[in-house]
């Protein structure tokens, strides 16, 4: 079964004077523009061939037809029991592949196949384009579950405080939404993640760590995901006619497809890097008190190459259940990723096996919730005097700290310490309990930034010569961009300061030449003015004026995450891909997969997927056929 690069519209309408409701394949949005009615819902379907035949882009539905909308499902699944006569689309909704039948033989194979494999579908008559509403059938293998929504009752129940009632208000009914939708609808590990969502929020909610501004902010977070995650998955649900998405080109039948395959991403990484639970383990440094290393003189040297994480940490007793991050595509948002959420841009519906709009920029998104866990163990509570003053005497000392993990959090600050001297033009500045608040709030943002690029780069790019290609040409759709530049040179010129060894000086020359001819090479593809002429020209020309020093303190923050933070046994276990056929060497022969063609063959790493599928330039066929792939050849585990 292939895709083909023609896709058209499915237009729904419903005329409210005459109650008619009519249903059509139009091949440009644009034919149905100037007669567009209130009740008017569209969704992109993509043309298949080889099941038997080539679908048409523009189809009126003469006659009779059956019309099913099948899923979420396999595409290559339904090819066994498809007829002659059949037309096949394949599209992004969670009923993710549409069949018209004309004889009613076909009709009735396609309805047994379907009950007989437990696949949700909508059955429509259309005679003539007009949907003839009494002869609509449902068919859902399943129910809402006894007691799912019994915790979130319990929830709601609570006298909360004032401040976290209104956004309970809204939270409630959106997760109550969620979870029976979801049931019905969605695969059965989506499910799963609600519900551990909404008791993970339970146990935040009724817990003392968190402030009641933390936790409203938490809800209102939670709730603008849940809104759009609902809104996304679950229209086209049935009854189709009554649901609509708020993204309108997919307001028919929704993006439901994508919004599985950003958990099926999610879900592997967690089942990876986040099970090995690195936050925890650099926790435990505080047991590890002897030969504790000076870290800023250490990391300064040469030799550094000590990896304490698989040697020197372990993992805790009691691990708790990850919160299961909810996925939402935003065209305000982009990739982006919170305590309780993650995101992926609109664009990346059509243009996700491009390099520019890569799904593989979601590993960037997932560090920053390592990396920021992480940092919230290592700083003081700015809120706690104690802590402050404590971190003070750690900066004040002229020898290591009495554990690793002390001696890390004095590292981190003596950091951000060089960096506040450095863009005063001194050559230290005096650090004390009061202003160590002031040195984070100026500096925490970017400290992170550059811990999570390097993270990013340990664990996740097997092939680092991909590394600088992949961030500036997704760095080259932000609109300011421009404005951006010297910033992202600094974390480039960092992050790649990993793959050089000598001397601080060898390593940023080391770094700096690599970085030229990457950024020469890239040039090539962009017009002049562009974001990476100017990088190229912002590296050329300011090195010294700008560049140099501020470079020699940030060196070491990629080499405090490969020394304290990354383990090279982990990395190893899931850059590859056990599910391969064939020469590596030869273009894209490790992979049974044929770009465009649906196949049961297995994924077991979504992210190697995505490195090898994803090319300069991508279709907007390519991306539904990653998109599909991504969801119903990959188990939410990451094992198929």
């Amino acid at each position: 079964m292939r895709i083909c690069e023609r896709r058209g519209f499915l237009v729904f309408k419903h005329d409210f004077p005459s109650g008619s409701t009519t249903l059509r394949l139009v091949s440009k949005l644009q034919n149905v523009i100037r007669d567009w009615p209130p009740s008017t819902r569209v969704s992109p379907l993509y043309c298949v061939d080889q099941v038997p035949a080539e679908s048409p882009d523009e189809f009126d539905f003469a006659g009779q037809h059956f019309v099913f909308f099948v899923g979420p499902m396999l595409p290559f699944d339904l090819v066994t029991c498809v007829g002659a006569s059949c037309r096949v689309w394949v599209g992004l909704g969670t009923f993710n592949v549409v069949v018209a039948a004309s004889r009613d033989s076909d009709a009735k194979r396609i309805e047994r196949w379907a009950r007989s494999h437990s696949v949700r579908y909508e059955k429509w008559t259309v005679q003539s384009g007009r949907v003839l509403p009494e002869k609509i059938q449902f068919h859902s293998p399943n129910s809402i579950p006894a007691g799912l929504h019994d915790e979130l009752a319990d929830l709601a129940a609570q006298n909360w405080a004032p401040a976290v009632h209104d956004a309970m208000a809204e939270y409630v009914p959106l997760m109550a939404s969620a979870l029976s939708r979801a049931a019905v609808v969605a695969p059965s590990d989506f499910l799963a993640d609600l519900r551990l969502a909404n008791s993970k929020v339970g146990q935040i909610l009724r817990g003392r760590q968190a402030t009641a501004s933390q936790k409203v902010a938490m809800l209102t977070d939670l709730n603008a995901a849940l809104s759009r995650c609902t809104s996304q998955v679950f229209s086209g649900s049935s009854p189709i006619g009554e649901t609509e998405c708020h993204f309108w080109a997919h307001s028919l039948l929704g993006t439901g497809v994508a919004n599985i395959a950003l958990a099926r991403i999610r879900s592997f990484v967690e089942s990876t890097i986040g099970k090995a639970r690195i936050p925890e383990r650099l926790a435990s440094y505080v047991h590890i008190v002897d030969n504790v290393p000076d870290l800023r003189a250490e990391l300064d040297a040469a030799s550094w190459d000590q990896n304490f994480i698989d040697t020197n940490s372990a993992l805790p007793k009691r691990k708790r259940d990850l919160f299961p991050l909810i996925t939402y595509l935003s065209g305000r948002a982009g990739f982006n990723t919170t305590e309780t959420t993650l995101s992926a841009p609109l664009t990346a519906l059509t243009s996700c096996t491009s390099l520019k709009w890569s799904l593989f920029t979601l590993t960037h998104e997932l560090s920053h919730g390592v990396v920021h866990a992480v940092l919230a163990r290592l700083l003081p509570d700015a809120s706690k005097s104690a802590e402050l003053e404590a971190s003070a005497t750690l900066l004040r000392a002229r020898k290591p700290a009495r554990s690793l993990f002390d001696e890390a959090r004095r590292f981190i600050l003596q950091t951000m310490a060089e960096m506040q001297a450095v863009a005063e033009g001194k050559e230290f500045v005096d650090v004390d309990a009061d202003n160590i608040p002031v040195l984070i709030r100026n500096w925490l943002e970017e400290v992170e930034e550059l811990m999570v690029h390097a993270f990013d780069y340990l664990y996740f790019y097997a092939e680092k010569s991909k590394y600088v290609p992949a961030i500036w040409h997704s760095w080259g759709v932000l609109p300011y961009i421009h404005d951006k530049v010297p910033e992202y040179v600094m974390r480039s010129l960092c992050t790649i300061s990993l793959d050089h060894a000598g001397m601080d000086r060898q390593i940023m020359d080391a770094a700096r030449q690599q970085l030229a001819g990457e950024f020469a090479r890239l040039s090539k593809r962009y017009a002049k003015g562009s974001h990476v002429h100017r990088a190229l020209n912002y590296l050329e020309h300011q090195w010294n004026a700008e560049i140099r020093v501020p470079l020699i303190v940030r060196l070491p923050i990629a080499r405090f995450v490969r020394a304290l933070m990354y383990s090279p046994k982990l990395a190893k276990a899931f850059q590859g891909e056990t599910k391969v056929i064939g020469s590596s060497k030869s273009r894209r022969r490790d992979y049974p997969h044929v770009p465009l063609e649906f196949s049961a063959d297995e994924v077991q790493n979504p992210l190697h997927f995505i490195e090898k599928y994803t090319h300069l330039l991508g279709s907007q066929a390519a991306s539904a056929w990653m998109l599909n792939t991504l969801a119903f050849n990959t188990r939410s585990d990451g094992h198929s």
